[in-house]
């Protein structure tokens, strides 16, 4: 049951890369909701252990699958328009 649980969470998650690394949990959490692309569970930016600084990657889980191909169709738009374009999968 847990590994099932595990695998559902695993197809309702997308990565962003090339993130800028002053963007935030916030930024992509008002990124994803002005485009309706339906309800975030989790938002993980991935950080040095050491320094906290964010490396540029970011994991965002979604209630549902269909969120996940809405986000998917999103890749290349820069996130609060001030960051480099992001690559979504």
């Amino acid at each position: 049951e847990k590994q099932a649980l595990e695998a559902q969470r695993d197809d309702c998650t997308v990565l962003v890369y090339r993130l800028h690394l002053n963007a935030n949990e916030r930024d992509l959490f008002n990124f994803f909701a002005k485009e309706n692309i339906g309800r975030i569970v989790d938002i993980k930016i991935v950080r040095d252990g050491r320094t906290k600084i964010s490396k540029g990657v970011c994991y965002v889980e979604f209630e549902s699958q269909e969120s996940v191909l809405l986000a998917c169709a999103l890749s290349g738009q820069p996130i609060c328009g001030k960051f480099s374009k992001n690559i979504i999968v």
